[in-house]
Parts: structure tokens; C-alpha cells; sequence
């Protein structure tokens, strides 16, 4: 009696879910991944990357040889799902078993949905939900007419097909129990698709962001999905088509494992993915190591002397604990470079480790593993892995006793003393992790430990390491060590002073805004005395270097096909190299509102990690690389619109900014960049002179290249007051060149006729750079490709169509314009992207590449650069 119910009420309805996430997969196999990865490369494109989730493919390619492969291999999948759904029209009820026929069934209705879908809504719906289920491929430049009777058209032709797919599933959900109700029947066809549905447009989490919102969505997609299973009431089932009822127990059992199966192996393809890999790797095993890497990746003295140097370090460390490395064995497993890390772990950070598993780029920007990853992997073989993942991280660094290369207690007290004091409450505290840099939090979390050991000894570190808080707090962190959170803040700071008396120390700036303290009270406030300012130490730069550079974007996805940290940008940058390029810009974005003073920049899409392999393949190559941390405030709007009419809320949320100007601050004095800005496009917010001038003091503190901040064109480059503070004078230059009562013309303006506007420009920055006594550098500037770029530089509005030669123009008449001043030290041309794909000469884009201006831009550079001084080439 039970395994019947058992069969009815779970089996049975189980089973035709599993079955439509089957024919999901087998819908989206044919949309995704088949042409890519079987059909493409016959014309020339090749898989860099991909990657599966539970509801979705993402495949990262080369692309095609030539336009026509590309349009081609780019519609052919929707000849795929347009010859399954022909196929279950014409032949499906031939299909047995019953299982594989209606998860078929499911395939086409899935398939009808993707076309209707695609071929109505991308492009014309800012659904983000929409747009994340659907790629943008087939919407074809049409008039709206033609595309309206094409819809009408498409749409019956699937209606019609729906009719012998939808009602043969009807059929057999109708024979799932004896007697199913018609409405039931439907509703268990629906709803299984439905669900289905939920998951692949991330419901869940949406509805978090998003409230109904995200039910409003997905209402589209599932009333389609509703219909077309309603078009196949009107089938009429052939006298010899017969089902059995009730649906049979062991096909319901085979449909469940199977879509269980399916849903474990894509929840867990990364780690299927990384174990198939790791079986075919090269091995060497020493004392207390394993080490894999890929065959031919590294040489075999490169892994003999790394595996020498981590034997030495893992003794150091046993000694630092006063044990013996006795039996421990760690695994390493060591990749060549950040795209088959990423391939491998999922992850995009340098290494992770997993119990007694480490697993570490070793190449390119990445010279050493980092040593707190063994330390890691000892603790976990020797302790137990903890409670808390920040007590292990913390207690990995002390053991380590290395940050940069440097002892981590001495890099932990001059990051207090050059950027503020952070208390034990402030380190702890998992709200402020988007706040405080984690190149502040590690290295002080790791002093913090520090400061336990030289206290209490080894086992005071170890009885706190093994606390059982996953969120520890001062108040339960001094409870395990039997004292007060009060007492535990002073000795912390008595102990990073005792590091600081003997530094040498001036009087603290006195300009509004260079506060060293964190706005947090502390337990137990103590005066600490400042930083002597450093003298600025050589930057590499020539006073009149004149960069010739392009703005590097990001362009990647989740896979990290395409970033900076892949294959494809090293190529873009020796394309740019070859160009006659010797600068290029990287801009790393935070997320903030207008109103709000959150900044968050810690799940920022540029990675401190993607950021550092762009600077060292670009330093490789000879050139300088500007880091310009920038605010994306939504969707249409822009930073220049943060804004506070009240003082409070207006200095914190500069007190929240500097946090993220510090980390990117900190992170360019590390891995060296040539340039840093400290602001882009803040008209909102620029006009507090003290405030930006106390931001440039405290950047000043830690970063000692040049700096600059980049002004928006217009109100806010002529209202800027602390450009003496800086060492250029920076604009993003989206100027006109021409008035737009005059760009009435049909035919687009020529760089003659463009030139009197960018004289007359010239000479305007001309007075603004006297003024100051500074040069002045173009930290952006970018014409689309588009009919009045020259006139309203600053819009993407295509409705005058597409004019690579007025962008081309408008680049001319930039070089004439401005190369020859004196006080003029060149300019970052917005935007090259990192993957090289989107300079289709058709596209209204701002990018050169692929166009005529990315001739002109080769001709100028090359003009530049024969006139520049030997010198300025040849600086490191």
C-alpha cells in the first residue's frame, strides 16, 4: 500500500519534473553549446572557456574567420531548434519509450519558447530577467513592419506545431493516475515547466532585489509556456495511439534518477571538472608535499626548486608551532596562469586552499605562492580546519609572518599609522568587509594573532583557533581567552604601538578630511602619533611624458573568458603595443547609490587579481597603465548625481569612499602602477575643496607614483579648486568639436571642419593649465561611431545611423588639436575591450577597433612618438 502511495503521490508528479528539465537541457544543449562546440570550428572558432550551472551554459569562443561564418553560425542555432521542433511534430508519437518521448516533447515546447522568446522580446524589453534567460542574437536590423508580420508569421507556424507536441504530453499526463482530471493533467505539464522556469531565472534570489518584481517577470515566459500547452487540447489523439494508466512505476522511478542525476552532475561539474583534470597531471612527491601540475607547464628544475623552497617553509612553520612537520603531507597543485585556475576551481583568486589542498596560480604576475596558503593547509593537517574562515585566514598570516614580501606585524603597524587605526570590533566585523580593504583587514588580523602570541604563547593562539564561532565578536573571542573586550582592545593597541614609537613622526596634516581614525568609536580611544609624509619616490614617469594610451576594459564573464586576466586581453595588448600605444587606462568599478554612502567594491567585477595580470602583461610589453577606480551608480544614472545637502550624511559618505580609495591606493603602490586617480566625475561631490584635498594627503600616504583626478567635462573640469594638490590636471573630454545648430548636414563633418572647434578647445585648457602651472592629460575621451558623434560626443543615440568616418574625423581633428601643446601630456581613448569582439565596423560603439579611427590612432601615435625624446621611451 505504501509503495503505491509512494508511486502516486511522489514518484509519479517527480517524474514529470525531472522529464521537463531533461528536455530543458536537451533545448538549450542545441541553443548553447552545439554549434559552438561541434559546428564552430569548422569555420575557425574555438572554445576558450565554459561554464555549467543547473540551469545554464556559458561557452566563451574565438569567434569566426569572416562576417559571413559568423552570421551564419550565429542564426544556425535556431535552425537546430526549429528542426527538433519539425521533427517531434511530424514524428514524435513514433518515439518509444514513453520516458524519452515526452521528455522530448518537453525539448520542442522548450525550444518554442526560447525562439518566441528571442525573436520577440531581446532588444526590446529592459527585463533583466528576460535578458539573462535569452541571448541577443537574433535581432536582425528589420523595419518594424517587416518585423511584425515575421512575428505573426513565426508565431502561427509554432502554434501549429504545438498542436501534435503539447497534446500527446497532455495525453500522457492524463494516464499519470487512473482518471486524471483534464485540469490536473495540465496543471502537471505546466507547472513542471514552470518550475523548471523559476530556477533557470534565479527566482529565488531575484525576489530578494527585486520583491514581485521578479514574479512579474517570469509570468511572461510561464503564460507563454501555458499557452502552447493549451494549443494542444485541440489534438485529436489517432485511434491507435494508446497509453497505459496509470503511468508505469518503473518508468516514473528511471525519468527521476535520471533528472536527479543530471541536476548533481551540473551542481557539481566544476569539481567533476577539476578531478578529470587533475588525474592526467604531472606528479612529484617530496618529504611533506605533493605536487601536481599540467604536463609541459612548468620545467622540471622549476618544480624541484619550488618544491625545495616549500619544504623549507613548512619547517619554519613547524617550528614556529614548536612541533615537528613529522607525517604531514600537503597537496599542491600549481596552475600557469589565471584562466586554467579559473577553468579548474571556479575561483579568479590567486589560490584557494580546501582542507590540506592548495591550489595557486604560479606565473605571469604571480611570481610566488603565497606562503599563508601552506600555512593554511598545515593548520588544517595539524588542527583541525576552524569554525571561522577569518580566524583562518588570521591565524594562517601570523604563521606565515609575511605580507608583500615584508614581516607582517611591521606592515600591519605602518598600515595604522599611514591609514588610520582600526579596532578588533572594526576588524571583526563581517558588515564592514566591503569596507575596510583586505589589504588592511589580512595583514592587521594577522598582527592581531601576533600580538595573541607574544601574550599568551602558541597554545593561547591554538585554543583560539579552535573556538567554536563561525562569527566571532571581541566580547567571544576575550571570553575564550578569559578577559574583557576592553582589555583585549588596549593591549592591541599597546601592541601596535610599541611597532610604531620607534617610526619616525611628524604632526598630523591638519586639512579637513585627513582623519586617521575610523568614524567607529573605539573601546579604548588612544592618541597615536602620524607618519612622517614620504618623499615621493621616482615614478618612472619623465615630467613630459606624453602618454599614448586607450582605456583597457574589462570584458569578460563569470568564466572570466575574455578580463583582464585572459588569454584574449594578453593578445589585445600586444595588438595595442603594436599600435604605437606606450599607456593604457584599467578602471576598476564600484557600486554606489545616489544619496547613500555604501561603496561597494569588494565583489567589484575587475578582481585586485585581474587588475595586477593586465599591469604585468602591459609593463612586459614596455607601457605605463593608469588605475582608475570609478563609481557606477545604476542604471541611466551617473556619479556626477551622488549629491548631500546635509553635512553628516555628506561626510560619511566621504568618510566610506575613502575606504575604497585606499584599498585601490594600496593596491597600485604594491604592484606599481605609473598613475592613479583618485576620482572620476564627481561633480556632486568635488566642490568640498577640504574634503578632496585630506583624500589626496592620505593617498599621498600610501601611494607614491603621480596622481590625478578626472574631471567630467564642462561645469565640473572649470569649477574644480585643488588641482595645485594634484599632479596633472585630469578631464574625461567629451567636448564638443562642432555646435550641434550646425551639424544639420547629412553627410558627416571632416576633420577640417572639426578643427576650429578643437583649436578653440585647446586653447580654453590652455588658460585652465596656466592657471594652475599643471600639465593636463585626457583621462578619457571617446567619439562613437555614430552620425553627430562630433557634436553631442557624449551620446549613443543611433537614430542618425552609424559614421565610422565622422569618429575618424573627429580623431584627426583631436591629434592636430592638442599633440602640439606644451602643456598637453596626452590622452586614454575610450575603449578598447579586453576581448577584442566588439569592433564590428557597423556598430555605433566608441571603440576604434575595426574601424577607421583605429588608423588614425595608429598614424598619431606613430607621429607622436617619432617626435618624443629618446628617453621617455625607454624609462622603466
Amino acid at each position: 500500500m505504501w509503495l503505491d502511495r509512494l508511486r502516486r503521490w511522489l514518484l509519479a508528479p517527480g517524474s514529470w519534473l525531472a522529464l521537463a528539465y531533461c528536455g530543458y537541457w536537451c533545448a538549450l544543449a542545441l541553443d548553447r553549446a552545439a554549434v559552438a562546440v561541434f559546428l564552430g570550428p569548422w569555420a575557425g572558432s574555438r572554445v576558450l572557456a565554459w561554464r555549467l550551472t543547473p540551469f545554464g551554459v556559458m561557452i566563451a569562443t574565438t569567434g569566426y574567420r569572416t562576417i559571413p561564418s559568423a552570421a551564419f553560425f550565429s542564426t544556425l542555432p535556431l535552425f537546430l531548434l526549429l528542426l527538433l521542433i519539425a521533427g517531434m511534430a511530424v514524428a514524435g508519437h513514433r518515439i518509444r519509450p514513453l520516458i524519452a518521448r515526452v521528455a522530448l516533447e518537453f525539448s520542442a515546447l522548450w525550444a518554442m519558447l526560447l525562439i518566441l522568446l528571442e525573436w520577440t522580446l531581446v532588444g526590446r524589453t529592459p527585463a533583466p530577467l528576460i535578458r539573462r534567460f535569452i541571448p541577443p542574437r537574433f535581432v536582425w536590423g528589420v523595419s518594424p513592419l517587416l518585423w511584425i508580420f515575421l512575428t505573426i508569421g513565426l508565431s502561427l507556424a509554432l502554434g501549429v506545431a504545438a498542436r501534435p507536441i503539447a497534446g500527446p504530453l497532455i495525453e500522457a499526463a492524463r494516464a499519470t493516475w487512473k482518471r486524471t482530471p483534464l485540469v490536473i493533467a495540465l496543471l502537471l505539464v505546466w507547472l513542471s515547466m514552470a518550475l523548471v522556469l523559476a530556477g533557470a531565472f534565479h527566482v529565488s534570489s531575484a525576489a530578494r532585489f527585486l520583491g514581485f518584481h521578479a514574479l512579474e517577470w517570469l509570468a511572461l515566459p510561464a503564460g507563454v509556456c501555458l499557452l502552447l500547452i493549451l494549443i494542444g487540447l485541440a489534438w485529436k489523439r489517432p485511434g491507435e495511439a494508446t497509453i497505459s494508466a496509470p503511468w508505469p512505476a518503473g518508468q516514473s522511478v528511471t525519468s527521476v534518477f535520471a533528472g536527479v542525476l543530471l541536476l548533481i552532475a551540473l551542481l557539481n561539474s566544476q569539481a567533476l571538472r577539476r578531478w578529470y583534470g587533475e588525474r592526467t597531471m604531472s606528479r612529484v612527491d617530496s618529504a611533506h608535499y605533493e605536487v601536481l601540475s599540467p604536463p609541459g607547464a612548468f620545467t622540471t628544475e622549476q618544480i624541484s626548486d619550488f618544491v625545495a623552497a616549500r619544504e623549507t617553509l613548512l619547517n619554519d612553520m613547524a617550528g614556529r608551532l614548536h612541533i615537528s612537520a613529522g607525517k604531514v603531507r600537503l597537496r599542491v597543485i600549481i596552475y600557469p596562469d589565471f584562466p586554467s585556475m579559473t577553468a579548474a576551481t571556479g575561483s579568479r583568486h590567486a589560490n584557494t586552499v580546501n582542507g590540506i589542498t592548495v591550489r595557486a596560480v604560479l606565473g605571469g604576475s604571480i611570481q610566488q605562492v603565497d606562503p599563508a596558503a601552506d600555512a593554511q593547509a598545515l593548520l588544517h593537517a595539524l588542527w583541525g580546519v576552524p569554525s571561522s574562515e577569518r580566524l583562518d585566514r588570521w591565524t594562517a598570516r601570523w604563521l606565515a609572518g609575511e605580507w608583500d614580501g615584508g614581516d607582517v606585524s611591521e606592515a600591519a603597524a605602518m598600515l595604522d599609522r599611514n591609514t588610520g587605526h582600526r579596532s578588533l570590533v572594526q576588524l571583526l566585523n563581517p558588515q564592514l568587509d566591503g569596507v575596510i580593504s583586505p589589504l588592511i583587514r589580512e595583514p592587521m588580523g594577522g598582527a592581531w594573532i601576533a600580538s595573541i602570541a607574544d601574550q599568551g604563547g602558541v597554545e593561547t593562539v591554538r585554543r583560539l583557533y579552535r573556538s567554536k564561532t563561525s562569527d566571532p565578536t571581541a566580547a567571544n573571542l576575550a571570553a575564550s581567552l578569559g578577559t574583557t573586550p576592553q582589555e583585549l582592545e588596549r593591549r592591541w593597541e599597546l601592541w601596535l604601538y610599541a611597532y610604531q614609537a620607534g617610526m619616525p613622526t611628524a604632526a598630523t596634516p591638519s586639512s579637513a578630511g585627513s582623519s586617521m581614525r575610523m568614524p567607529m568609536a573605539m573601546p579604548m580611544p588612544m592618541t597615536m602619533p602620524m607618519p612622517m609624509p614620504r618623499e615621493s619616490e621616482a615614478p618612472g614617469i619623465w615630467p613630459d611624458f606624453f602618454f599614448r594610451g586607450v582605456s583597457f576594459t574589462h570584458e569578460g564573464w563569470s568564466g572570466n573568458g575574455g578580463g583582464y586576466a585572459s588569454d584574449e586581453a594578453a593578445a589585445q595588448l600586444h595588438d595595442i603595443h603594436d599600435l604605437g600605444a606606450n599607456a593604457i587606462a584599467l578602471v576598476a568599478y564600484a557600486e554606489a547609490r545616489t544619496g547613500d554612502n555604501q561603496i561597494d567594491y569588494a565583489d567589484s567585477e575587475e578582481t585586485d587579481e585581474d587588475l595586477g595580470q593586465a599591469l604585468w602583461a602591459a609593463h612586459a610589453l614596455g607601457m605605463k597603465v593608469m588605475l582608475k577606480p570609478q563609481l557606477r551608480v545604476g542604471r541611466d544614472r551617473s556619479a556626477g548625481e551622488i549629491l548631500f545637502v546635509d553635512d553628516d550624511a555628506r561626510a560619511a559618505w566621504f568618510r566610506s569612499y575613502r575606504e575604497f580609495l585606499l584599498h585601490y591606493a594600496l593596491l597600485a603602490e604594491r604592484d606599481h602602477f605609473d598613475l592613479f586617480v583618485i576620482g572620476t566625475a564627481l561633480g556632486g561631490v568635488s566642490s568640498d575643496v577640504g574634503a578632496w584635498r585630506g583624500l589626496v594627503a592620505d593617498v599621498r600616504r600610501v601611494y607614491h607614483g603621480p596622481i590625478t583626478y578626472a574631471a567630467a567635462w564642462g561645469a565640473e573640469f572649470d569649477s574644480i579648486r585643488f588641482w595645485d594638490a594634484l599632479d596633472y590636471i585630469g578631464v574625461d573630454n567629451y567636448y564638443p568639436l562642432l555646435d550641434a545648430s550646425q551639424d544639420l548636414s547629412d553627410a558627416p563633418p571632416t576633420a577640417s571642419q572639426l578643427l576650429p572647434g578643437a583649436d578653440h578647445l585647446a586653447d580654453e585648457m590652455g588658460v585652465v593649465s596656466a592657471r594652475w602651472h599643471k600639465p593636463i592629460l585626457f583621462t578619457e575621451i571617446g567619439y562613437p561611431s555614430l552620425r553627430g558623434a562630433a557634436s553631442e560626443p557624449w551620446s549613443e543615440d543611433d537614430s542618425r545611423g552609424t559614421s565610422p568616418e565622422e569618429q575618424a574625423a573627429a580623431y584627426e581633428a583631436t591629434f592636430r588639436a592638442f599633440s602640439g601643446r606644451a602643456w598637453f601630456r596626452g590622452m586614454f581613448w575610450w575603449n578598447w575591450p579586453s576581448n577584442g569582439r566588439a569592433g564590428d565596423p557597423t556598430a555605433g560603439s566608441y571603440t576604434p577597433l575595426g574601424k577607421p579611427a583605429e588608423e588614425i590612432l595608429r598614424e598619431w601615435f606613430v607621429r607622436v612618438a617619432a617626435n618624443a625624446p629618446k628617453t621617455q621611451e625607454s624609462v622603466p
